[in-house]
């Protein structure tokens, strides 16, 4: 074997195993892009929280006001599109309208909007009748949030229970 096959034949090894340590970084980075997008997508959340605690609208109803904050997060760096929110009450509740005049009896509530940007979050506050008997049962509120990642695939979110309200 003569100085330049060696020198041809190290060559060529030394090209195969930095092409294979090349792939395997690739490799590796792809995996983890792909792992944060699916992080990102299924960290898509819905909180809420009572802002302000039931406060008597005349003393004698025995449903109170209760004004909760509702927010939608997108914790990832793409925005997400046709943001669409059902919260579900375990009883029926009131909303109380921009007039004051209540609505109709609903175990439900939909919110939503038409886009919201990565790393952001959107905040909807609503004021409810809800009967003193139900208080116990609002931490079982719960959540759904739908929406349309930046690769056009449609997502579903559920959240069950919540931070209260009792």
């Amino acid at each position: 074997m003569e100085i330049g096959d060696l020198a041809t034949w190290v060559g060529s090894t030394a090209t195969a195993i930095t092409g294979g340590f090349t792939a395997t970084q690739l490799y590796l980075l792809r995996k983890t892009q792909t792992e944060t997008r699916r992080l990102e997508r299924e960290g898509v959340a819905v909180t809420w929280h009572p802002a302000i605690r039931a406060a008597s609208d005349d003393g004698a109803d025995p449903k109170l006001i209760w004004t909760y904050e509702f927010r939608a997060h997108n914790p990832g760096r793409f925005p997400i599109r046709n943001v669409n929110i059902v919260v579900r009450f375990p009883t029926d509740v009131r909303r109380v309208m921009d007039d004051g005049e209540p609505g109709g009896p609903a175990s439900d509530m939909a919110l939503g909007l038409p886009v919201l940007l990565g790393g952001a979050h959107h905040m909807w506050t609503r004021r409810f009748h809800i009967p003193v008997a139900a208080r116990p049962l609002l931490r079982e509120m719960s959540a759904t949030i739908s929406f349309v990642d930046a690769d056009g695939k449609q997502h579903v979110n559920d959240w069950k229970g919540g931070s209260g309200g009792a």
